[in-house]
């Protein structure tokens, strides 16, 4: 991986519009990309820039009224600790008495019934969400982000599991304002040292072994999340072109240029090693932790934005109420 920031040898361009060049047939991936990404853009547009430039000055929310039809308990964030036997990075099976409700429409279907899966309420949409409302976090803000997917596949990984589709649009930002990873449906466990060849991930995230059509293994995470790193950061992808041939070139020749949103070398060099063109060359997620990168973290680690800042920034529609009165609870015990 040929990596330069903005003093190397590679002009910057990333502050140019990028220029859409004649292709040989419809790259369907790359416009299903666009139009993703186009329409998490607008979702970011409407219902967090109105909120952005007052997000950290508002203040605290006063006292609010419930609708006497609006019935919910609070899931109190301290719940993990009370729990007997409980340590990071092991399973508990929970009881269905163990938990609290909240009384929510998340989604109403037109024909479909019956079948649900409950999980932890992410309230605060994603990571893409919030790195397009911030026009890129920089590398600073993106550190405790990073350091919390990295764990989340060091879990998996040593259960040899592979992920096969980080993305930023499966972080999810939780109530407390950490992330966590989501969106296990192309995850596959491996049996042993076995390695698959099946194509995974995004047209911007899949790396070359998987556009080769070579088998791969748990590797395959770690270029995924690069990617994803740089774009948390920056809010652009560091390889992208309409066209699937120079796409697939771009990526094989694995030159990368850095913006100013990376103020550090640290983030820099953590990306160019986990962006090896040879997967047996790439960190591990064991490694990453152990990276420069997260030395400036230090316990208790807290989130670059409050509960209450990203409840400024976001517009969260129906279930507003209910998130307010979270963030109030949650807000007052800090």
């Amino acid at each position: 991986m040929h990596c330069c920031s903005k003093k190397g040898k590679y002009k910057d361009i990333s502050h140019r519009t990028s220029v859409l060049v004649p292709v040989t047939g419809i790259n369907q991936e790359y416009y299903d990309f666009v139009e993703s990404s186009s329409q998490i853009a607008n979702e970011s547009a409407r219902s967090g820039m109105r909120k952005v430039q007052n997000r950290l000055m508002r203040s605290p929310y006063s006292e609010i009224h419930i609708p006497p039809d609006c019935t919910f308990n609070m899931v109190e964030e301290n719940y993990f600790a009370k729990q007997s036997g409980f340590t990071v990075g092991s399973w508990k099976k929970y009881e269905a008495a163990e938990f609290q409700t909240v009384k929510l429409n998340i989604f109403k279907g037109s024909t479909s019934k019956n079948y649900y899966i409950f999980l932890e309420f992410a309230p605060f949409r994603t990571l893409d969400h919030l790195t397009q409302a911030m026009r890129g976090l920089g590398s600073d803000c993106a550190r405790l982000y990073a350091m919390e997917v990295t764990c989340a596949l060091k879990f998996l990984h040593e259960r040899n599991i592979m992920h096969r589709d980080v993305k930023p649009e499966n972080i999810y930002i939780l109530l407390s304002g950490h992330v966590a990873l989501a969106d296990l449906g192309s995850s596959l466990r491996m049996d042993g040292d076995t390695i698959v060849s099946a194509a995974c991930g995004t047209y911007v995230t899949r790396p070359p072994e998987v556009w080769s059509g070579h088998p791969y293994s748990k590797s395959v995470d770690i270029w995924q999340f690069g990617m994803t790193l740089f774009n948390i950061i920056s809010n652009s992808w560091p390889i992208v072109h309409p066209n699937r041939e120079k796409h697939i070139s771009l990526v094989n020749n694995g030159k990368i240029l850095f913006s100013d949103h990376f103020k550090d070398d640290a983030s820099t060099n953590l990306i160019g090693k986990m962006l090896q063109i040879n997967p047996n060359r790439r960190l591990t997620s064991s490694q990453i932790l152990k990276h420069e990168y997260f030395e400036p973290l230090k316990e208790p680690y807290s989130p670059p934005f409050t509960p209450l800042q990203l409840f400024n920034l976001f517009d969260l529609g129906e279930e507003e109420v209910v998130i307010k009165v979270l963030v109030n609870s949650l807000e007052s015990t800090l």
